[in-house]
């Protein structure tokens, strides 16, 4: 199977600010999808997508993204992936846009919610005013998909999922994100469907006490990773 690791992608000068993120490698490398297309909501440089694309030989995946210059850097590496006919990006506003059918969705949103930056790209793409939570599940509920996978920090994520049950969207799967095994717990990955059911409960740390990566994060994302990084 065709292959490719981050350091065959470059991200444009304009858009150093948004580099390959702990948050991003572990969506990409840990959501599951069932069906036979993704929808990437906010996909910045195209890096979740680009994971997903790889892990799953058949799935077409189409990814929003609001800002034009992080746009133009998505199709970019897009073009450069092995998997280039099954990918596509679109210049648009997801609180507002059509939105294409899929059968998944994914998205590592803006969480911030205090001061903006001075920034303009760099706020839009970090603070959640660009893209608040609740619209996700409204138009997830609206859309039709059959699970949204994403990756919040504790708090928000502790805050948003009534919100997500008011619209009809259950924890299905969640993993539990710790530095190190003496930090707290500090992101949430989660998976939700339309049904209440069992939830999957898992955990991971990132690195060892003593440091250097955990086993666990080396194996979840070894594909991904240049080897001498791991």
């Amino acid at each position: 199977m065709n292959t490719f690791r981050f350091q065959q992608f470059t991200v444009a000068q304009d858009l150093t600010a948004m580099k390959v993120g702990t948050d991003g490698m572990l969506l990409g490398a840990w959501a599951q999808v069932q069906g036979s297309s993704l929808l990437d909501i906010g996909t910045g440089t195209g890096i979740v997508a680009l994971m997903l694309a790889q892990r799953y030989p058949a799935l077409t995946i189409q990814a929003l993204e609001l800002d034009p210059a992080a746009t133009a850097q998505a199709q970019a590496n897009f073009a450069a992936a092995p998997w280039a006919e099954r990918l596509q990006v679109k210049q648009a506003d997801f609180c507002t846009a059509p939105l294409p059918r899929a059968t998944d969705w994914v998205c590592n949103p803006p969480f911030f919610t205090g001061t903006q930056t001075p920034d303009h790209a760099r706020m839009q793409a970090r603070h959640q005013a660009s893209l608040p939570l609740a619209r996700i599940w409204e138009r997830g509920a609206e859309s039709g998909p059959s699970r949204i996978s994403l990756i919040l920090p504790v708090d928000i994520a502790q805050e948003t999922l009534p919100e997500a049950e008011g619209w009809g969207w259950y924890l299905e799967r969640r993993c539990r994100v710790r530095h190190t095994p003496a930090h707290p717990e500090k992101r949430w990955l989660m998976s939700l469907i339309r049904e209440r059911g069992d939830v999957t409960e898992e955990s991971l740390d990132l690195k060892q006490t003593q440091g250097g990566w955990s086993e666990a994060y080396q194996a979840l994302t070894a594909a991904f990773h240049p080897p001498e990084y791991l």
